[in-house]
């Protein structure tokens, strides 16, 4: 993972929950797949990557502490993607969420 906050991220995730190697494994071989994916797919839609508003990006990832995205289309709308990888994540998530 290049990004440094997400970097920080995961290391707070695996303090947290205590994750095995293999599982921080499989969290890595998952974000990497979905970064080359969305990055293949803003291409083909026209839509604006994350890169449009990163300090919102930023500031989203560290609140939620995982991974976020922003897809901002040329028509004004967009959607806020809050990326999880484990039940329990999600649950706490939703938790901070609501």
């Amino acid at each position: 993972i290049k990004e440094p906050s997400a970097q920080i991220s995961l290391y707070n995730k695996i303090l947290k929950e205590g994750l095995s190697v293999r599982a921080v494994e499989q969290i890595v071989s998952r974000v990497v797949v979905l970064k080359s994916g969305s990055k293949r797919k803003g291409k083909k839609t026209g839509a604006a990557a994350s890169g449009s508003f990163p300090e919102v990006t930023d500031r989203l990832r560290k609140a939620l502490g995982t991974k976020v995205s922003i897809k901002h289309h040329p028509s004004g709308r967009g959607r806020i993607e809050i990326e999880y990888f484990s039940e329990q994540e999600l649950d706490r998530l939703v938790d901070l969420l609501s």
